[in-house]
């Protein structure tokens, strides 16, 4: 296998902080300089990445190194840390969305029961002046009532009004 195919299997690993993890993983000593990441002084996975200074040779082994094994065992640890990392923002993603549906559901539900508070206060009011309605005509029979019978005595009832309060005076005629 020449390097420029192995270039192309870790162009696809274009990051590097998921590369370096993935050499952790292996147990890999590697140095960054600059933008390079050189593995045991012999590989630099940028210029295995871009396939820029070794062309078209084909090398197996660096220094007791397996090419294949080491450019493999990397794509798939980095696949598999790729791969961690989708799951996890997937999860946040769900967990953002269920926050969202939890809030949606509870503001509807706060709407919800201020619309029945809402109806419940115009039902009582409905109520009470119904129950003013009765009283006021309560009182008006009542006060009928005492006129006549006071017309029967010889006395004539007399309203007053005093601040709020509505008074009845006996006036003998």
């Amino acid at each position: 296998m020449s390097t420029v195919v192995k270039a192309f299997i870790l162009r696809q690993l274009m990051d590097q902080t998921i590369i370096e993890e993935a050499l952790k993983a292996m147990n890999i000593n590697y140095k960054k300089i600059d933008n390079n990441i050189v593995v045991n002084n012999y590989i630099s996975i940028e210029i295995l990445k871009t396939g820029s200074k070794l062309k078209y040779r084909t090398t197996e082994f660096w220094n007791n190194l397996n090419i294949n094994q080491f450019i493999a065992d990397l794509t798939e640890i980095y696949t598999k840390i790729l791969d961690e990392r989708i799951q996890k923002l997937k999860f946040e993603e769900l967990k953002i969305k269920e926050k969202t549906y939890f809030e949606k559901v509870e503001e509807e539900e706060k709407k919800r029961e201020q619309l029945e508070i809402e109806r419940e206060r115009i039902r009582l009011e409905a109520i009470k002046r119904k129950e003013e309605a009765e009283l006021k005509k309560q009182i008006e029979e009542k006060t009928e009532l005492l006129k006549k019978k006071a017309m029967q005595l010889g006395y004539q009832i007399k309203e007053e009004v005093h601040g709020n309060e509505k008074v009845l005076v006996l006036v003998r005629r």
